[in-house]
């Protein structure tokens, strides 16, 4: 007697649905998790090799104007008028300065980026004593024949910023709006050329 073919079993229409939503789910909570794991990483400070501190402690005596011997003796050198700062020089100096725990930056063609995480004084009121996460993008580049840097993006705990909410910040020049703060409208003009490049950072002086 021949057995007739078993007929294969459905599964419930309701379950295919769920199975798919409850695979999106784990896939959200781990995409969730993994960028709040990058978001808080600590940041690493950079500490520069015997040999790359001295090179940088070289470019900044070049604009130094504290000779060691006394001005009879030593000869007139003139000052640096090209300065080229590498990344991790520039990463190096803020860790020499004890920020190397808390502001890191990158550079990248034509772009300055920044990541600060920090520790929040305790008396500022409401968000006092919690760490601060916060990065930002600059622009680096040339607005009507002068050097200019513009900020393009700010968020702080991953919270995109307004423009609104920096007083109209974004789309000014910055190096413009600190001479205006400061009281010298001359900053940019002595600034003959300001260029970024991925790693480095060279700044021109005007004569």
């Amino acid at each position: 007697m021949n057995t007739p073919p078993s007929i294969p079993r459905q599964s419930p229409a309701w379950k295919t649905p769920l199975l798919v939503i409850g695979i999106l789910l784990i896939l959200l909570i781990a995409a969730a998790a993994t960028a709040q794991w990058w978001w808080s990483r600590p940041i690493e400070a950079t500490v520069l090799s015997s040999v790359e501190q001295q090179s940088l402690e070289q470019k900044l005596d070049a604009v130094a104007t504290s000779p060691v011997e006394s001005p009879a003796e030593a000869p007139y050198t003139p000052g640096a008028k090209v300065i080229v700062l590498s990344e991790r020089e520039i990463n190096g100096l803020l860790e020499m300065n004890g920020l190397g725990d808390q502001v890191k930056i990158t550079l990248a063609k034509d772009a300055i980026h920044g990541r600060v995480r920090t520790d929040l004084d305790p008396s500022i009121p409401m968000v006092g004593g919690m760490t601060l996460r916060a990065k930002a993008r600059v622009l680096v580049k040339y607005d009507k024949g002068n050097p200019a840097i513009f900020l393009v993006d700010l968020n702080i705990w991953g919270i995109y910023m307004p423009n609104a909410w920096l007083a109209d910040l974004k789309g000014q020049n910055l190096i413009e709006f600190a001479s205006d703060e400061i009281g010298h409208s001359s900053l940019a003009a002595g600034i003959n050329q300001l260029r970024v490049a991925p790693g480095e950072i060279i700044l021109t002086l005007a004569d």
